[in-house]
Parts: structure tokens; C-alpha cells; sequence
């Protein structure tokens, strides 16, 4: 799988020659293992998203073992201990992980976009499956957005926008969310957040004139296939979005 060994590529990139694990945006790491190791008991600090893009680990957790290879996830709800260990991992194929918290609003967008997985169940603490294109894609996204500062503070959002409750200046969903357009998920957003809502940007890996009447009616602040989507094509449109919304405001007809 293309996007897979991208994600290897990515994390290697990132750890650097003689690493083995870095941060790459607050509650985001990458691991880089290059040999197999000894069980070593350890909490996980759940919640946690975890992507093995090459070779295999073992855990075990509340008494129930998995393995877990390149192309599988791993969501831990719990902080409860564990022992895990790799199995399999040389230094010409090393052991490479994506490693994020979770925020609850996070666990919730992750089991939409990638519901054809299946949806854990809901008393399980610890949940292996595979990673479906929907996951991996915007996880690659992120790793190449980290090659520059500028873009990564675009595409992640603010952080401390979210933890002090108010609205982030703007929001990208994706036109294909399965039972629910994103469209109506724009129009949604920008009603039911308060006084200054996002700006919305819809994305899809389809073509803009597929979607162009429904875009021009709906609430998105606009739209940006997926292939084209980086951080200086999202400030563009974020600043036409801002400079449209400023025009109408001068132009509008008065108030009475």
C-alpha cells in the first residue's frame, strides 16, 4: 500500500539517522525501533491512536494478548498497565509507529471516518483493526505538513483555541461522511458555535465541479480537493473567505 510505505518513509524522516522517537506536533509522535525487544510492563497512556506502518509488536493488556503488524491501528481508551514488546524489527527494516492522543472529539471523528472498519465495541479498553485508507491519508497529511512549521499550524488547528472552549478561527470536513454530507455538517458548525463561528472548508478527494452548485449554496467557506491540499492553499482561501465576508459587510444595504 502506497500511503503505508509513505507513512514509514515519513517517520523514519522525522526520528532522524540514530533515533528512535520524536515529537512532531503537541499529543503527536513517531517511534523508530530498529530490533526486537524484551516484554517490558509499562501503563498506556490511553487514550491513544496508535499506526504500525513496518514491523510487529506484542501486548498485553488486562491479561488478553495481541500482535499487531504494519498496517494495523491500535486505540487504547484506558491508562492501564501493560506489557508490551517488539518481535519483529531489524535496522534495514525497523519497527515504525504514528502515536497520537486522543481528545474525545477526536475519538468521535475517527469512528466516523472510519466506519467501514467497524466501531469498537464499546466495552473494550483495547481495540486492534485495520488502517483503512480514510485513516491513513490525513496521517501522512500531517507528517508532510511537519516538514514545515507553517503549514502544520494551518492543517492542525489551535489547540489552545479547543482546550479554553472557544471556536477555532476555521475548520476543514470532509464532502464524504458516509449517512451524513459534509456540507450539512458546514452549515451545522457555523450555526450551533456561538457568535463567531468557523470559517469552513470542505475537502473530497473528488473534484470541485462535481460538487460546484452545492458548494455556492451551501455554508463552506470553500472547497479544496484533497491532492491540492496544503497550508499555503488554505491561508488563500481563508483570506478570500475573509475578504468576501468583509466586502458584503461594507456593501450590505444599512441597517434600520
Amino acid at each position: 500500500m502506497e500511503l503505508l510505505q509513505e507513512l514509514h518513509t515519513l517517520i523514519v524522516e522525522h526520528v532522524g539517522d540514530g533515533g528512535r522517537r520524536a515529537t512532531v506536533a503537541d499529543g503527536v509522535a513517531v517511534v523508530v525501533v530498529n530490533e526486537p525487544t524484551p516484554p517490558v510492563v509499562a501503563p498506556v497512556p490511553g487514550p491513544t491512536l496508535a499506526i504500525v506502518a513496518r514491523g510487529t509488536m506484542r501486548t498485553v493488556f488486562n491479561g488478553e494478548p495481541y500482535e499487531y503488524g504494519a498496517g494495523k491501528y491500535v486505540i487504547a481508551s484506558l491508562d492501564l498497565p501493560s506489557t508490551s514488546q517488539v518481535i519483529q524489527a531489524d535496522r534495514d527494516e525497523p519497527l515504525t509507529v504514528f502515536i497520537m492522543d486522543l481528545r474525545p472529539q477526536a475519538i468521535a471523528s475517527l469512528l466516523v471516518e472510519t466506519d467501514e472498519a467497524g466501531t469498537p465495541p464499546a466495552e473494550r479498553e483495547f481495540f486492534v483493526t485495520e488502517a483503512t485508507p480514510k485513516l491513513l491519508e490525513p496521517v501522512v497529511r500531517l507528517l508532510r505538513a511537519a516538514r514545515c512549521p507553517d503549514d502544520l499550524r494551518v492543517l492542525r488547528g489551535s489547540a489552545d483555541e479547543t482546550a479554553s472552549g472557544s471556536a477555532p478561527a476555521a475548520a476543514m470536513r470532509c464532502i464524504d461522511l458516509g449517512s451524513e454530507c459534509g456540507l450539512e455538517l458546514a452549515g451545522r458548525m457555523r450555526l450551533e458555535t456561538g457568535p463567531s463561528p468557523p470559517l469552513v472548508i470542505v475537502v473530497s478527494v473528488h473534484a470541485e465541479d462535481e460538487y460546484a452548485g452545492m458548494i455556492e449554496e451551501s455554508a463552506a467557506a470553500g472547497f479544496l480537493a484533497k491532492t491540492a491540499l496544503s497550508g499555503n492553499a488554505v491561508r488563500a482561501l481563508l483570506a478570500a473567505a475573509n475578504e468576501d465576508h468583509h466586502d458584503s459587510s461594507i456593501s450590505g444595504p444599512p441597517e434600520t
